[in-house]
């Protein structure tokens, strides 16, 4: 070794510095519960939407909203698998074609950056084609569609990333020199197409839990509600029976509702229905009714 040399040390990439401080900041298990937070958010959001109440009335805590994210995650975790290992299998065949193609058209340089070109513009519309509908996620069933286009342009830029391999001229040197950059930015797409796709089927999966709950309502067992107290119950077709008191064996009076179904239990609260709930009007109203130490709830079977 030449007196006086020493070795520089490698440029750490910018996007490994980025990560390695966003990852200081944010712990990986926080910055998972956040968005799992947020899908059983969404969902709980949905559900309450169609059924004309206010989520905050649920009352629901961090671990119920994570625990409501799972369903939403089903799909798009199965499908992915199947993608990436799909893509494994693509793209192991594409190195081995680059090298043949490589060796046997290495002056066509010409067509290779027209390619290159040309892939670089399909990506680049794709993801500001899809980006511009993302915002229509919560109600729009086209965000699927928008949220393909920015997952198509991350595939597309990921090709292009391969083919500049045939360039062994500037173009290859350019790519060469800021791939982690552009593995960066494929990934980043990626992750908000992903996010985008959950996040709309947190919110049909919210809906659609409502709307199939009114589908099958009619075999829902029947809510009977006593109480010592008279309560606000203000759904058409709720039937009132005053029980009354008997002094002998020292009974107050009562009052008992019926025709009711119950929608959902949470937060000591019981949120009721009756049959014609989802029809519109007054029938899709929802009386709560706290849980007290003088109310009682019986179910009868449909």
């Amino acid at each position: 070794m030449a007196e006086g040399w020493t070795r520089q040390p490698t440029p750490e990439a910018p996007l490994v510095r980025i990560l390695g401080v966003v990852g200081k900041v944010i712990a990986p298990t926080a910055l998972l519960t956040a968005i799992l937070y947020y899908f059983g958010w969404a969902r709980t959001e949905a559900a309450a939407q169609r059924a004309g109440l206010n989520q905050a009335l649920f009352g629901y805590s961090t671990s119920d909203y994570v625990l409501r994210s799972v369903g939403p995650l089903y799909r798009p975790i199965g499908t992915g698998i199947m993608v990436l290992l799909l893509w494994f299998v693509v793209l192991a065949g594409a190195e081995l074609g680059l090298e043949r193609v490589r060796d046997k058209y290495v002056d066509s340089w010409r067509t290779v950056r027209i390619v290159a070109a040309v892939l670089l513009v399909v990506s680049v519309g794709a993801v500001v084609w899809g980006a511009a509908g993302l915002e229509d996620v919560r109600t729009e069933t086209s965000a699927h569609f928008s949220a393909y286009l920015v997952l198509a342009g991350a595939g597309i830029l990921w090709v292009l990333l391969v083919f500049a391999k045939l360039d062994r001229g500037a173009i290859g040197r350019f790519v060469d020199a800021r791939r982690t950059a552009v593995i960066g930015m494929i990934m980043l797409l990626i992750l908000i197409g992903v996010f985008a796709i959950v996040l709309r089927l947190a919110f049909e999966d919210g809906a659609g839990s409502i709307n199939g709950f009114i589908e099958g309502l009619e075999a829902e067992p029947e809510v009977v509600v006593t109480s010592d107290s008279p309560l606000d119950i203000r759904l058409e077709g709720v039937e009132l029976e005053i029980i009354q008191a008997d002094e002998e064996f020292g009974t107050q009076a009562r009052f008992r509702y019926t025709g009711m179904r119950l929608l959902i239990e949470a937060n000591d609260r019981f949120f009721l229905v009756t049959p014609d709930f989802g029809r519109g009007g007054q029938a899709s109203a929802v009386s709560v009714v706290p849980a007290s130490s003088g109310l009682r709830i019986d179910f009868l079977g449909p």
